[in-house]
């Protein structure tokens, strides 16, 4: 080998039959890989090991060969008319070519070029790499077809009959473009169990020396290859001995095997020259099979990813749903904690508290119905001072201490147990709840009016007042009673309040006169009116002394 000559090394195989294996371990070994790779896929998380430019360059030539640019996989397999390489515009791919090496490669002297495509074009890259100024070696990685095609279906859903059809398109490309080059078939269930012997068998066969031939380089190889590499495995016999498999198919892979052990025999180049020669005249008839095959198993392949799509989405929305359908049970739960604390509540605790409540307005009935009239004593002193010991019942001083007479009455209660059993919603307590009940509704100086108007129509008398005052309306009004009507006591006994209001009933009109036409002097009220203008609050509770003193 001359030491200063460019040396390229072109690997050439069918997909899935460890192109990217054999390109990494040369890497390894000292051949410059690409710049520009092709980023891992979950098919191929180690790498491809092939630069970007070399495979658009690729597909762009295959269709522009006369294939469709439909499916990149029915690409490939399509019969490819030779006389393509003898058309004006191969020129301007070879000018793209050498643009693509000169960036990826530069001036390096062992470099190792990889495309399972370049299978269909070998004969364009053998030029490109002449006309680059390097040597071109070629090595061809075999496998298993039937592994191959199960590769293929598991990666991108294409049938296994097609898988192997492809297979043996690619390989017999490859080999017949190849034999005047050296070359090397390699098996590549060989390669993941000998690498070393694999390499050392390279060397010998291309006639090139390693650069990096130690033992650190050897230790890479072996951390980079693994048995994990290999997902799918047929026997050989699976082939060779099937009759259900082409023909074809078994006597070419007999033979590449042979060469891939040592033992080329005499007419094996012959051989596949046959089936080559009857495949391509055979690509017409299938040509339109295929095709609708692989177009089916595109679409299919869509079908089923959509499906799982939509498995995936049905999956996320059946854990929401019973996410949800966990939060309503447990707010179930809580309404019916909630709906039975309610039921003890309304069935146990409003009771008692309704009972306790009786007993509380029970026990203040008493305390007020015994002691209302001892606590009421310092109002009736001031009733009684305000208007004199004779003070008639319509005078002013009677107006001024009706408030006053209203509150004694309302603390003091009935003496009659009728009377009691018939105001028991009138009680202090029970005005007390209305009159907060309605300040809260309609504020508190609505609550003040309404209550006063309340007790006021409520109080023991207001319905005799009433009636009283109707009666006095409907008779003709009699002359002014005297100045000084006889003393009366108040407040009047219980049991003589019903004959008063009969005598009130049936008195004379002139005894019945608004209170307002009977004008009399209130001497008290006057006094103190007087004393507040004169000395302020200071001399009116001197002279409210002097009137308890002379009161006794």
């Amino acid at each position: 080998m001359n030491r200063t000559e460019r040396i390229a090394v072109l690997v050439a195989g069918m997909h899935r039959s460890g192109t990217s294996a054999i390109t990494r371990v040369l890497g390894i070994l000292g051949c410059d890989l690409p710049q520009n790779l092709v980023a891992p896929h979950p098919s191929n998380e180690r790498g491809f090991w092939e630069s970007q430019d070399i495979v658009a360059l690729n597909r762009d030539m295959l269709v522009a060969a006369g294939t469709k640019l439909e499916d990149w996989r029915a690409d490939e397999w399509r019969a490819f008319d030779a006389r393509w390489y003898d058309s004006p515009q191969v020129e301007r791919f070879h000018d793209r070519a050498q643009s693509v090496l000169q960036g990826q490669f530069g001036d390096s002297r062992l470099f190792v070029v990889k495309d399972p495509r370049i299978c269909r074009l070998l004969p364009f890259w053998i030029d490109t790499l002449t006309r680059f100024g390097a040597r071109v070696l070629v090595v061809s990685p075999i496998r298993n077809p039937l592994d191959v095609a199960d590769s293929l279906e598991a990666r991108d859903g294409i049938r296994r009959p097609i898988g192997c059809l492809m297979w043996l398109q690619h390989v017999l490309s490859a080999e017949a473009a190849s034999r005047d080059l050296p070359r090397a078939f390699l098996r590549y269930e060989r390669l993941l169990a000998e690498p070393h012997a694999v390499v050392d068998g390279l060397e010998q066969v291309l006639g090139v020396t390693w650069p990096r031939r130690m033992s650190d380089a050897d230790d890479e190889i072996d951390d980079f290859l693994s048995s994990g590499l290999r997902h799918h495995r047929n026997a050989d016999d699976g082939v060779l001995g099937n009759p259900r498999i082409s023909a074809w198919l078994r006597s070419s892979f007999a033979i590449v095997d042979r060469w891939a052990q040592g033992e080329a025999q005499e007419g094996d180049t012959a051989e596949l020259d046959r089936i080559k020669a009857a495949l391509d005249g055979a690509m017409p008839a299938f040509d339109r099979a295929v095709s609708v095959g692989l177009t089916t198993t595109r679409e299919l392949r869509a079908a089923h990813d959509e499906l799982d799509r939509r498995d995936e989405r049905i999956r996320g929305l059946t854990g929401t749903v019973a996410d949800r359908d966990r939060q309503v049970a447990a707010r179930d739960a809580q309404v019916a904690t909630l709906t039975a604390e309610r039921d003890r509540y309304r069935d146990e605790v409003v009771p008692d508290r309704e009972r306790r409540m009786a007993e509380l307005n029970h026990t203040l009935a008493v305390i007020l119905g015994s002691r209302s009239w001892r606590l009421t004593r310092p109002l009736r002193a001031v009733v009684r001072l305000l208007e004199g010991s004779r003070a008639p019942r319509g005078g002013d001083s009677r107006r001024l201490t009706r408030p006053l007479r209203a509150i004694v009455r309302l603390l003091q209660g009935s003496r009659s147990a009728g009377w009691r059993a018939a105001d028991a919603g009138r009680r202090p307590l029970a005005l007390a709840r209305k009159f907060l009940f309605h300040a809260r509704t309609y504020g508190p100086r609505s609550a003040l009016r309404h209550t006063r108007f309340f007790i006021a129509a409520r109080l023991p008398g207001a319905r005799r007042r009433r009636a009283r005052n109707a009666a006095a309306a409907a008779v003709t009004p009699a002359p002014p009673a005297p100045d000084t009507p006889p003393p009366t006591r108040w407040p009047p006994a219980a049991a003589s309040r019903p004959a008063a209001a009969s005598r009130l009933a049936t008195a004379p009109p002139a005894a019945t006169a608004p209170a307002r036409e009977r004008k009399r002097p209130c001497p008290p009220a006057a006094m103190l009116v007087r004393s507040l203008d004169d000395g302020g609050l200071e001399r009116v509770v001197v002279d409210l002394a002097g009137q308890f003193q002379q009161q006794g």
